[in-house]
């Protein structure tokens, strides 16, 4: 974590729930993360407060996995969930995050269970697809709690 010592610093505070535009740096798929696992995003927009930058575009952020559902038989879709935790702020001051972000892949059941019945019950084997949040998505967080830092 970079801090920057500042000859004359002002404090601002960042209050809570205060919108944060982030960017995942990295694909994000049901098919290939597990529970618990980081995903890697980076702040996409400064963050200014009274023309003071108090976040920077470019600073990395982190999340975590908090659901994944493998897509199934019978067309069930996969399905992947994570939420943002934190960022740092221009003089270096961890700033927590909030939000959650959920996607669903396409759901085939109906679709399987009416071809098996009617058609081939080889379609009871269909699969739904894989769901994914592709790199470069952006997404918006909030602020946990009001954050005290010091900007030029």
């Amino acid at each position: 974590m970079l801090v920057h010592s500042y000859a004359n610093p002002e404090q601002v505070t960042i209050k809570a729930a205060t919108p944060v535009k982030l960017k995942l740096t990295e694909e994000v798929s049901s098919n290939t993360k597990h529970v618990n696992e980081e995903v890697c995003l980076a702040i996409e927009k400064d963050v200014v407060i009274g023309y003071k930058v108090v976040i920077k575009k470019g600073t990395p952020a982190s999340g975590t996995v908090r659901l994944v559902l493998r897509r199934g038989r019978i067309g069930r879709a996969g399905q992947i969930q994570f939420s943002v935790e934190s960022t740092a702020a221009a003089d270096g001051t961890p700033v927590m995050l909030r939000g959650t972000f959920t996607q669903l892949g396409y759901d085939r059941k109906v679709q399987s269970i009416v071809l098996g019945a009617a058609v081939c019950p080889f379609f009871l084997l269909m699969r739904g697809t894989e769901d994914y949040f592709s790199k470069g998505t952006i997404l918006k967080g909030y602020t946990e709690n009001d954050v005290v830092v010091n900007v030029e």
